[in-house]
């Protein structure tokens, strides 16, 4: 039976996503990104801005395992993009993996 790893929220608020703009993200090396699915989806925080806050995730990505001096495990990297009409302060990550 496969097995489900839902991991803590990444919050970023380094930079301000400026409507139609992208911006990238990497999560920390993990075994469980090697093995099976990952996905990402993107939150904007609410109260943080008055309006619709419309993130997708456009790309996701496994880097190479040791890229980084990450060790065996790969890395990911995830492009944010704000497909709203007001700046996006702050994103909320939620990465999950299924693995056999």
């Amino acid at each position: 039976m496969a097995s489900v790893t839902l991991f803590n929220a990444f919050i970023f608020n380094t930079v301000q996503i400026p409507p139609g703009g992208a911006q990238g993200y990497w999560a920390a090396p993990h075994p469980l990104f090697d093995s099976g699915t990952v996905t990402a989806t993107a939150h904007g925080l609410s109260g943080a801005v008055s309006g619709d806050m419309i993130l997708g995730v456009e790309l996701l990505k496994t880097r190479t395992p040791g890229a980084g001096g990450g060790g065996p495990n790969p890395y990911l990297d995830i492009t944010v993009r704000n497909h709203g009409v007001n700046y996006c302060p702050y994103v909320r990550l939620m990465i999950s993996t299924v693995n056999p």
